[in-house]
C-alpha cells in the first residue's frame, strides 16, 4: 500500500495543471481559434491545480495553505482583468506572483517533508532548490520594478530583468521536473 496515496497521484495532477499551461500558450497563436484554445487550458490548468492541491491536503496540511494561497492569486487575477488603471494593475499582478511564488513554496515544503519522511533526501532537497532560486528571482525583480524608475539604474535593471527571466525559465523547468518525479516516487513508495 503506498504511504501517501493522496499526494503521490494529485502532485501528479499539479504537474499536469503546469503543462496544461505550457501547452496553452502556444495554441494562443492559432489564427482564429487561439484565444478560445489559451482560455480551456488556462481553465483546464486551475481545475487540475486546485484539484491535485485539495485532495494532496489529504497527506499534509502544507498542501492546505498552498490551496489558500492559489484562491488569493485566483481573485487577484479575475480582479486585475476588469481593472483598467495600470498601477493597480502592477500592483495586483505582482501581488499574484508573491501568491505564486507562496503556492510554489508550500508545496515544494510539503512534497518535502513528504519524501523526507520516505527517506528521499536527494529528492527533498531539489525541492528545496527550486524553492530557492524562484524566492531569490522575486526578490531581484522586486529590486528592479524599484530600480526601473532611477535614472541610469534602469538600464541596470532591464538587463538583469532579463537575465532573471532566463533563471526563472530553468527554475520552472526543475520545478516541472521535481513535481514528476516526487509524484512517481510517492506512487511507488510503500509502507513496508
Amino acid at each position: 500500500m503506498v504511504k501517501y496515496p493522496n499526494a503521490a497521484s494529485d502532485i501528479k495532477k499539479v504537474f499536469l495543471a503546469k503543462i496544461i499551461g505550457v501547452i496553452g500558450v502556444p495554441l494562443a497563436f492559432i489564427p482564429g481559434i487561439g484565444a478560445l484554445l489559451l482560455m480551456t487550458c488556462t481553465v483546464a490548468a486551475t481545475i487540475f491545480n486546485v484539484w491535485g492541491i485539495l485532495e494532496a491536503s489529504k497527506d499534509h496540511n502544507g498542501y492546505q495553505t498552498a490551496l489558500v494561497f492559489t484562491v488569493a492569486d485566483l481573485i487577484f487575477s479575475i480582479v486585475d482583468t476588469f481593472i483598467d488603471n495600470n498601477a493597480i494593475s502592477s500592483v495586483l499582478s505582482f501581488a499574484g506572483n508573491v501568491m505564486n511564488i507562496a503556492v510554489l513554496y508550500y508545496i515544494c515544503k510539503s512534497t518535502g517533508d513528504l519524501l523526507r519522511d520516505v527517506k528521499n533526501y536527494g529528492l527533498a532537497n531539489k525541492g528545496d532548490h527550486v524553492w530557492n532560486v524562484n524566492k531569490t528571482c522575486l526578490i531581484v525583480m522586486a529590486v528592479c520594478l524599484v530600480v526601473a524608475f532611477i535614472p541610469i539604474l534602469n538600464i541596470l535593471a532591464a538587463f538583469t530583468t532579463l537575465v532573471v527571466l532566463v533563471v526563472t525559465i530553468y527554475a520552472s523547468v526543475v520545478y516541472l521536473i521535481y513535481l514528476y518525479q516526487s509524484g512517481q516516487y510517492l506512487s511507488l513508495n510503500t509502507n513496508f
